[in-house]
């Protein structure tokens, strides 16, 4: 079994013609064993003024992509070691559930928390570890 630690960094944006923040991105993933599916949650908290413009919720960062069924895939790797992961390290792959607009932006409109489901497959044969993928999670302008 092993754990997979909310590793997102959180980008604000605020300024003229856009006033939303994002207050609160919280990873919850139970510890995974390959002998059955984990299921967890991304919840992201985002405050705007009364009077704010809609904005883009973006998410980047290495091993992110999209499935054949539309889906968005998180590749994680241990960070047990302490070290970068490599081409030779077996990673654990993560899918999220209505996320696939967050590559391009989701629009957003207002202040609102925004719930993705996770999901580690079953069969996933990985060693033992703490597991974990650095994401930048930022608000944009909407683009004329």
């Amino acid at each position: 079994m092993f754990r997979i630690p909310a590793l997102l960094a959180c980008v604000l944006l605020s300024g003229a013609g856009a006033r939303c923040v994002i207050t609160q991105a919280q990873l919850e993933m139970p510890e995974y064993s390959a002998l059955r599916a984990s299921t967890g949650m991304l919840a992201v908290r985002i405050e705007c003024d009364v009077s704010s413009e809609p904005v883009r919720l973006q998410l980047e960062g290495a091993g992110l992509s999209a499935t054949l069924d539309q889906q968005l895939q998180l590749t994680v790797y241990n960070t047990s070691s302490g070290r970068p992961p490599t081409q030779v390290q077996v990673p654990l792959i993560l899918t999220m559930g209505q996320g696939l607009a967050l590559l391009t932006g989701l629009t957003v409109n207002g202040s609102q928390t925004l719930r993705f489901p996770l999901t580690a497959q079953a069969g996933q044969w990985v060693p033992v570890g703490t597991y974990g993928l650095p994401l930048t999670l930022s608000l944009r302008p909407l683009l004329p």
